[in-house]
């Protein structure tokens, strides 16, 4: 059974993923007030990049009608986590919960001889 309607590339879901991205970027301008929180510049973009990704999964990837829908929820699922993710380590970084991090690095550090 095939899903796409000539082939599916990486090149096109790379296409793909790159224009539904395109709107978590634009928005990250958003993290430059001192008062917001990251997760609504996060929440506005993941927002827009379903919009996108609604539009753009059936106009570059050509997959069948009937499969249409479920390329679109798993790219935006899988957008949406590893976005998500980033943010939540992005963070979590910036409240200082990855100290005992720079304690390993320092540790291989010393290991490789690596001067700092």
């Amino acid at each position: 059974m095939k899903a796409f309607g000539k082939e599916a590339t990486f090149e096109k879901a790379l296409v793909t993923m790159g224009y539904g991205l395109l709107p978590l970027i634009c928005v990250k301008i958003l993290n430059v007030i001192p008062w917001m929180t990251p997760w609504i510049p996060w929440a506005m973009g993941v927002y827009f990049a379903w919009r996108v990704l609604y539009r753009a999964v059936p106009r570059v990837m050509k997959p069948e009608h009937a499969y249409a829908l479920g390329v679109f929820i798993m790219a935006a699922t899988i957008a949406t986590l590893c976005t998500g993710a980033a943010c939540m380590t992005r963070f979590l970084a910036m409240e200082g919960k990855f100290a005992w991090w720079d304690s390993i690095v320092a540790f291989v550090g010393n290991l490789l001889k690596i001067s700092g």
